[in-house]
């Protein structure tokens, strides 16, 4: 498998929730269609709560090593996120983005930074036991 990692400061306004797609399609190309859609929907909610609750500039870190497609957002905002739990207001314009991330993701989580201030958030898709398309595999050294 292909080893690939990119690193980018992003300003945190909304066209930047675009861009990180953009990233993690890069580094995931030879991926699954349904892991590169996957991890584009879990992107864009990591994204979109740095532009929500961060202020200044984002750090999308995206690494395709050991197995696994990895994707980290840093913000510097205050407060740790927080996963809803329940039905809650189905009429509400947010707030289920990281039940979706838990829910998608093999695994997820919050680091708060030392020496900084804010916080990353990330999440880990397997890619070795995943189903690869015959086109996607017929490029693929062995």
């Amino acid at each position: 498998m292909i080893e690939r990692r990119e690193s980018l400061e992003l300003p945190a306004v909304p066209t930047s929730i675009g861009t990180a797609r953009t990233v993690v399609a890069t580094v995931g190309a030879r991926l699954p269609q349904g892991l590169r859609d996957d991890a584009a929907l879990l992107v864009s909610e990591l994204m979109s709560n740095a532009v929500r609750h961060g202020a200044g500039l984002a750090l999308l870190t995206v690494s395709l090593h050991d197995g696994a497609l990895t994707v980290a957002v840093h913000d510097d905002g205050v407060g740790l996120p927080l996963v809803r739990t329940g039905i809650g207001d189905p009429s509400a314009a947010s707030g289920r983005g990281l039940g979706i991330v838990q829910r998608l993701a093999d695994q997820w989580g919050v680091d708060v930074d030392q020496g900084r201030e804010g916080k990353t958030v990330w999440f880990r898709l397997t890619v070795e036991n995943a189903t690869w398309d015959q086109d996607e595999r017929a490029g693929e050294k062995v």
